[in-house]
């Protein structure tokens, strides 16, 4: 489970789905993987983990530093209870053999020397300036079947529209524009997503780029409703 800041979505559960998930896998005698790969994203103190409300070690928490920190550093953090952790490290072996112990010494640095913690602070502050500034280019977009949410913070921005607007061409239009989009039927199994949607991603973008990019968007997606 992506418990918050979702891929392709973008939305995060609520307190009480997080609990009820847990009490459900203390029932079924199931285990969970919580992936939270942009916890260093949030700005709600009070938007916790579902490892928090994890009492009999159920909850596999892992997290990423790829996004935050460097993407290409490539190293992330599991917590597991004794019970797995023995076989998680076989395994972990068999695809690989070790960690560079290199990326790991940096990311030891950067954090203990409180370099981590202040880049954090900056990260937060400028995902948060470039949904605000696409929530003020889409503004009242919406309407007429066409429906998108942009959330406080995060990397994506998902887009629903009408049955009728082939999806195809104004994805292929736009990337004629330099401006690339997913289907959201790519992050579905068997690619079948019974309304048409896409996913764009804001990560690595300026935002001039952000406004370019969102302004061919509005501007295909009306063509695309005529």
């Amino acid at each position: 489970m992506i418990s918050r800041f979702h891929n392709p979505l973008d939305t995060s559960y609520s307190e009480k789905d997080k609990k009820t998930i847990v009490e459900l896998a203390n029932k079924y005698d199931v285990y969970l993987v919580e992936d939270d790969y942009l916890v260093d994203l949030e700005s709600n103190n009070k938007r916790l983990p579902a490892f928090y409300y994890d009492d009999n070690g159920r909850v596999i928490y892992i997290k990423s530093f790829s996004k935050t920190f460097m993407p290409g550093i490539r190293i992330g953090a599991a917590v597991i209870n004794e019970e797995l952790k023995k076989q998680f490290l076989i395994h972990k072996r068999c695809t690989d053999l070790n960690t560079s112990v290199l990326a790991q010494g940096a990311l030891e640095i950067f954090i203990h020397s409180g370099m981590y913690k202040k880049h954090i602070v900056k990260v937060k502050s400028e995902y948060r300036k470039k949904m605000n500034y696409v929530r003020g280019i889409l503004g009242k977009f919406s309407g007429n079947g066409v429906d998108f949410y942009v959330p406080e913070t995060g990397i994506f921005v998902w887009f629903r529209l009408p049955d009728h607007v082939q999806l195809n061409s104004l994805v292929n239009n736009l990337k004629c524009k330099n401006v690339w989009i997913s289907q959201g039927s790519d992050y579905f199994i068997n690619n079948v997503l019974p309304e048409k949607a896409f996913r764009i991603c804001i990560s690595n973008s300026s935002l001039e780029d952000i406004k370019t990019g969102m302004t061919h968007i509005k501007k295909e997606i009306k063509k695309a409703m005529t």
